[in-house]
Parts: C-alpha cells; structure tokens; sequence
C-alpha cells in the first residue's frame, strides 16, 4: 500500500465528505418515514463492504497517526 503525505484540510475533506453521505441517508430515512415505508429495497452488500473497509482504515490510521505524532514529539525533544 502507497502511503501518501495530507495536510490536515485534506482530511478535513474527507470528513466533510462522509458527513455529506450520513447526511443524504438520513434524508432518506426522513423521507421513507415521512411515507410510511418501512421496507425499502436498496442493495446493500457493496456499502457495507466499503463501510466495513473505511472503518479499519480509519482506525489503523488513527494508530499510524498517534505513532507518528509520537515519533515527532520524541525526535523535537531531543533536538
């Protein structure tokens, strides 16, 4: 796996991003309810699949972050 350098505003982004995608969900959560419809056919086996996959990569970059930010703060120490 490439890893890529960010900047803080890049994963502000993603962020962003996500929160647009939750917020589109629930707009149709809203509008199925507003309808009354309780059974909604969607296919689904793909987006779980990728939310399963950016929730592992969420939580290996957090580690991969904090060891970083670790490093960084022994390395400034030292000088």
């Amino acid at each position: 796996m490439t890893i890529k350098t960010y900047k803080p505003e890049h994963l502000d982004k993603m962020a962003l991003r996500f929160l647009d995608l939750a917020s589109q969900m629930r707009t149709m959560t809203i509008m199925a309810k507003e309808e009354n419809c309780n059974d909604i056919p969607i296919h689904d086996r793909k987006a779980i699949e990728w939310l399963d996959n950016l929730e592992l990569w969420a939580k290996k970059t957090k580690i991969q972050l904090t060891i970083f930010l670790q490093e960084r703060k022994k390395t400034e120490d030292i000088n």
